[in-house]
């Protein structure tokens, strides 16, 4: 009895110490301080919602992980943000839904993106 218990309490440890994969939060704050930091600083564009629609394990690598993503944004000014998003130049006020998705790989620090920031469409 006493091995079992043992056991058992050694895999609640392991598991309460397993990273698991990227959440939506890993995902949103990378986008966010990395790919649209200095327009949503600038107050050109909200961020109105961000999901994380899929992920899985990326089969060319043994510690990857692909987070796939949905955002709607709206233009606060008018703009042309062609290099990151696709369009042309967006008045006041219209908004934007995009589809991308980030890499990422563990670490011992835990799950970290690579790559950069996506095309996104």
């Amino acid at each position: 009895m006493k091995n079992t218990m043992s056991s058992i309490v050694f895999v609640i440890a392991l598991t309460a110490c397993s990273p698991g994969v990227p959440s939506e939060s890993d995902a949103r704050s990378y986008f966010e301080n990395h790919c649209v930091k200095k327009e949503l600083a600038a107050g050109i564009i909200k961020m109105d919602s961000f999901t994380k629609t899929n992920g899985f394990k990326n089969e060319n690598s043994e510690n990857g992980y692909i987070v796939e993503f949905e955002t709607t944004i709206s233009y606060l000014q008018e703009a042309n943000l062609s290099h990151m998003f696709p369009g042309p130049n967006h008045p006041v006020g219209d908004k934007q839904t995009v589809k991308g998705s980030f890499f990422f790989r563990m670490t011992e620090k835990g799950w970290e993106p690579i790559g950069g920031c996506p095309n996104l469409g």
